[in-house]
């Protein structure tokens, strides 16, 4: 009975991190790849196109790091603050260039 109980566990705790990685990995993603756009010294053009590659290895990084972690919620916290903080910081950088 325990092992059945333990391997409903492991595919509950891997479905999290699934929805983890595809939610969260997203909007972080797209927040950082807005946020270096904003910051790298290039023309506009190119530091879209510069960011938007940059986004494919955060992002393939940040999976890594979802399936890599000890626990799952710690993982979930750490993305939301980040997240936050993200947000906030390309919230700031477009009322600066007003």
């Amino acid at each position: 009975m325990e092992h059945i109980s333990s391997k409903s566990s492991f595919k509950k705790e891997i479905c999290y991190r699934i929805l983890i990685a595809a939610f969260l990995g997203y909007a972080l993603t797209i927040s950082a790849s807005v946020l270096i756009s904003l910051l790298l010294p290039l023309s506009q053009k190119d530091a879209v196109a510069a960011s938007s590659m940059l986004s494919f290895a955060l992002y393939t990084g940040y999976i890594m790091y979802v399936f890599s972690a000890k626990r799952y919620r710690s993982v979930f916290i750490n993305s939301l603050l980040v997240l936050a903080i993200s947000a906030l910081a390309n919230a700031l950088m477009f009322w600066l260039r007003g």
